[in-house]
């Protein structure tokens, strides 16, 4: 943001998110992007076979992974956005996120918004792309960097 001091970034992120939980997400943040910190864990997974019949997990889909800058060039941070997908509804034969409308389309739609949301705060385009569980990223760690949470073992 050339020329913007650390208070005004700081300002900026603190409004994003703001603007964010406005739009109905339950938790939001920024991180830089690189190589992930969970870059080892990822390669042993691989390594054990545990992608199974993943193939889109395996050669470049792998390398992409290992480096949150490759899937889109010229992005130096990512704005990480979590949503409830079943609020408090009892358990039942059908899992929450597959209980409403498609969240992949109402999430991209959310995210799109709060894209336009900081063009018109910074007063110019922004260079980004939208992701909901669609690109070769590693979501858990991106969010763990943007202060949502901590990745942990689960099956």
């Amino acid at each position: 943001m050339g020329g913007a001091t650390a208070l005004t970034i700081r300002s900026l992120t603190e409004r994003l998110k703001a603007e964010a939980y406005g739009l109905g997400f339950d938790a939001a943040g920024v991180a830089r992007l690189g190589e992930p910190t969970t870059r080892a864990a990822f390669d042993a997974w691989l390594a054990a076979g545990h992608q199974a019949s993943m193939a889109y997990l395996e050669g470049e889909g792998a390398a992409r992974r290992r480096d949150s800058r490759l899937p889109h060039p010229g992005a130096t941070h990512a704005v990480v956005v979590a949503a409830s997908y079943g609020g408090r509804t009892p358990a039942g034969p059908v899992a929450r996120y597959a209980r409403g409308d498609d969240y992949h389309v109402v999430l991209r739609e959310r995210v799109r918004e709060l894209h336009g949301w900081l063009e018109r705060e910074v007063g110019r385009p922004v260079n980004a792309r939208p992701y909901v569980d669609s690109g070769p990223i590693l979501e858990r760690d991106l969010a763990q960097r943007a202060g949502l949470g901590w990745v942990g073992k689960n099956t």
